[in-house]
């Protein structure tokens, strides 16, 4: 848990631990009917960004997920 007497290299080594959700964990416990969008129709797909439409209770909204990859 994060306080403000924890040191700043407690606070990185908990940024960077491996069993922390990412966005994708999240898009799924929060939203429903997460419908994924590719491409922009110039380029290509984005590895790093995802982007869609999904439902919050009843209401629609679009999300976007910035993934940190490696390239």
């Amino acid at each position: 848990m994060l306080n403000k007497k924890m040191k700043a290299w407690d606070r990185l080594e908990i940024a960077r631990m491996v069993e922390r959700p990412n966005a994708d964990e999240y898009i799924k416990l929060i939203f429903n009917n997460f419908i994924e969008l590719h491409g922009d129709r110039y380029y290509k797909d984005d590895k790093a960004v995802i982007g869609g439409i999904g439902f919050l209770e009843d209401i629609p909204v679009t999300i976007i997920e910035y993934k940190k990859v490696k390239i």
